[in-house]
């Protein structure tokens, strides 16, 4: 059973992926009526680049090999 601290570090790497998820969403949205910018573009990847590696950290926490 994973202590205290792992347990509030995987916590704190799935809020921080529902607050990136959150913003995509958002992007997306945005972007449907009234485009995306170069620059809304690159932070959008940006993101998804945070996304994926914070699913890779969380993984590694979760399934120690």
């Amino acid at each position: 059973m994973p202590d205290l601290h792992l347990k509030e570090l995987i916590r704190t790497l799935e809020l921080q992926i529902e607050e990136l998820n959150e913003q995509q969403s958002n992007a997306v949205r945005s972007a449907i009526y009234l485009g995306m910018s170069r620059k809304e573009g690159t932070e959008y990847d940006q993101r998804q680049n945070k996304i994926a590696e914070l699913i890779r950290q969380l993984k590694a926490l979760e399934d120690p090999a």
